[in-house]
């Protein structure tokens, strides 16, 4: 009974990790992307003119908050896995 126990942990626990290195890859990507963008936008705004700063920038802000909101998507699908996985011990 015990070891059986362990076994469900450990396979809850596995998922678990799994569900974290995609959360964070993903994070690690967003992270990455707004980065890029935002440099390239820099070079960007450098070169254009009025018109062309507020489109860029409209976008620029547009993506980040896309960014923002999918990383609290993945935050809270997150704590619903950790719900999900916790094991459930018998109090003795």
């Amino acid at each position: 009974k015990k070891k059986q126990n362990f076994l469900i942990i450990f396979s809850r626990s596995k998922n678990f990790i799994k569900i974290s290195i995609i959360f964070i890859s993903h994070f690690l990507i967003f992270a990455y992307f707004a980065s890029f963008t935002y440099h390239s936008l820099l070079f960007w705004l450098c070169l254009a003119n009025k018109k062309k700063l507020i489109f860029l920038s409209f976008i620029f802000y547009r993506m980040l908050l896309e960014i923002f909101f999918r990383s609290l998507f993945y935050v809270k699908k997150l704590r619903i896995y950790g719900k999900l996985m916790t094991p459930r011990l018998p109090h003795h």
